[in-house]
């Protein structure tokens, strides 16, 4: 095809929808035109240089209508362009179709934070394993955006420890890893974030403040009072109806009685009333003995993170009832375990059996023992030993649905 006819396809002029699908029916009869777009772009096959606008519009038409990997290599010869915008874009389009990581590695070494971010946030749509591992490196970087988007990588990966690491950067010094973080608990979704949010409204610094009072709305939009991502089916009303009718207090919802006051602990309680609260649910809509293997994998992750991460902070406050609070976990754990096995191998486990077991893990463990640490920790904290660190949950909750365009974290002003 023509240069000039090119030109004319990928108009900046027209909205971006008409040239991609312009572009698309071209393709069914010019299968190499992506190529051509892609020399365009590099200069070749035309005297008239294409300005940063018309090759911005390419890029992203390419990055909507091309597949397979045929134009990695020449794309990352943008990676040097001039023009800041049509580096990070090329980034971009690279990252989502490379197949090489170590030619992604050496180009996430040298690049500059903007390429870098760019290239981290377009793996969040290829599932090679190896993702996991440039998430995993870059998650710490010295780049608030570049290590926010390493970071939902890596929740996106289903790491248990992605939450904990979103609430430790909400406490950092630097005001714009607290913004990314803000935004990382907006992106996630998770309603256990609310409360921390809501504290992160009232930072002194204007971005973060902006940054968590979005996550906030969209927290309340994308959920709704009480509810989580997808519940909303065919047979809601009856469902609905079946609610109705059971008692006020059926369901168990978190309560500031439950609190032991240190926002790491509470934040994991909160995630384990929210597990309660799902099978309760799943029971009325009858689907409990479906719902009992996933509810059962998701307290094996929960343990494997709350129990350690309780234990080495009463560890490291000297807490005198240390022995018997790790042998109340290492019977919870077990008793999950149980009921995990019994589930794997077929038999029959009782919905009414699970809902008693995880209420009086509420009752019991939470309400009493955990009450018991919390004021030896309070007296201590008032005597002038260090506080508990404000440390975060790991993720019992199943990774949201994907959204339609994945958004990147947010640049911060310098």
């Amino acid at each position: 095809m023509r240069p000039e006819r090119i030109r004319a396809l990928c108009s900046p002029d027209e909205p971006l929808e008409h040239a991609v699908s312009r572009v698309s029916k071209a393709m069914a009869t010019e299968p190499l035109l992506d190529v051509q777009l892609a020399e365009l772009l590099l200069g070749r096959g035309s005297d008239a240089a294409l300005d940063q606008v018309t090759s911005l519009r390419i890029l992203e038409i390419l990055d909507r209508v091309s597949t397979g990997a045929r134009l990695v290599c020449a794309i990352g010869q943008l990676l040097g362009d001039a023009h800041p915008l049509i580096r990070s874009k090329a980034a971009m389009v690279i990252g989502r179709r490379t197949e090489n990581f170590d030619w992604l590695d050496a180009q996430l070494m040298s690049a500059e934070p903007r390429v870098r971010a760019n290239m981290i946030e377009a793996l969040w749509e290829n599932r090679a394993p190896e993702c996991l591992k440039v998430f995993m490196q870059y998650r710490d970087d010295v780049d608030s955006r570049v290590a926010g988007n390493a970071l939902y990588g890596v929740y996106l990966c289903g790491e248990a420890d992605a939450i904990p690491s979103v609430v430790r950067m909400a406490g950092d010094p630097d005001p714009k890893f607290r913004a990314t973080a803000a935004w990382l608990m907006g992106k996630i979704g998770q309603p256990e974030f609310a409360d921390v949010l809501r504290r992160m409204v009232k930072d002194e610094s204007r971005g973060v403040k902006g940054s968590a009072l979005k996550s906030l709305v969209r927290l309340n939009r994308v959920r709704g009072p009480g509810q989580g991502p997808g519940r909303s089916t065919a047979g809601g009303t009856a469902q609905t109806e079946r609610k109705s009718i059971v008692p006020d207090n059926y369901f168990v919802t978190w309560q500031t009685e439950y609190s032991v006051n240190i926002d790491a602990i509470d934040l994991q309680h909160q995630a384990f009333v929210s597990l309660i609260r799902q099978l309760q649910e799943a029971m009325l809509e009858g689907r409990g003995r479906v719902f009992l293997e996933t509810l059962m994998d998701r307290l094996v992750q929960y343990t494997n993170g709350h129990f350690p991460f309780e234990e080495n902070m009463l560890r490291e406050h000297g807490y005198e009832g240390l022995a018997e609070h790790i042998e109340q976990h290492q019977a919870l754990s077990n008793q999950v375990i149980e009921f995990q096995q019994r589930i794997h191998d077929g038999e029959a486990v009782s919905n009414a059996s699970v809902l008693l077991f995880l209420r009086n893990w509420l009752t019991d463990h939470i309400m009493q023992h955990d009450q018991k640490y919390a004021k030896a920790l309070k007296i201590a904290k008032q005597v002038g030993k260090p506080a508990a660190p404000a440390l975060p949950p790991p993720d019992p909750e199943s990774i949201p649905a994907a959204e339609p365009a994945p958004e990147s974290a947010p640049e911060q002003p310098v």
